[in-house]
């Protein structure tokens, strides 16, 4: 049994349709679907859009769901690589229910929960994008009243 537990699992691309579940808390999130292929390049241009935020911050995916950890890929802006565009969902080699951090402006550090919901292997995504959406998303400067 003990070596069942400790044996390491193999790692699979998975093509198809993913399923994401991004939050910023419980009461505020959004579904987005994106295909193996699409890069965390085009994960962070579905969540800036999903929670109308401007693009003008370095952003980070953390893959071991601690801010800041080893495992990650940055803003292609950011000094040090593994860069967000140069790797695809696939190549990530998630799991259904595995989670991973998103952080977006090193300086407010809003920080994005996101799940992995669904992978429908071998199916293509038409239309990627926004599917689902609960609560309304946080002013990204709550502070600053425009003009």
């Amino acid at each position: 049994q003990l070596e069942r537990v400790l044996e390491p699992k193999e790692k699979v691309m998975k093509f198809g349709e993913y399923v994401f579940k991004v939050a910023i808390s419980s009461s505020c999130w959004r579904q987005i679907i994106l295909d193996g292929s699409s890069t965390l390049q085009d994960l962070h241009n579905w969540i800036q859009r999903a929670f109308s935020f401007d693009d003008d911050h370095l952003y980070g995916f953390f893959m071991y769901n601690k801010p800041f950890s080893q495992n990650c890929y940055n803003s292609p802006m950011d000094t040090q690589g593994p860069y967000v565009h140069n790797v695809t969902i696939a190549e990530l080699y998630l799991d259904e229910g595995q989670q991973f951090l998103y952080i977006f402006d090193f300086g407010d550090e809003w920080h994005f929960q996101i799940i992995v919901e669904k992978i429908n292997e071998g199916m293509e995504v038409v239309f990627p994008g926004i599917r689902k959406e609960k609560g309304k998303a946080p002013k990204q400067y709550p502070d600053f009243e425009w003009d």
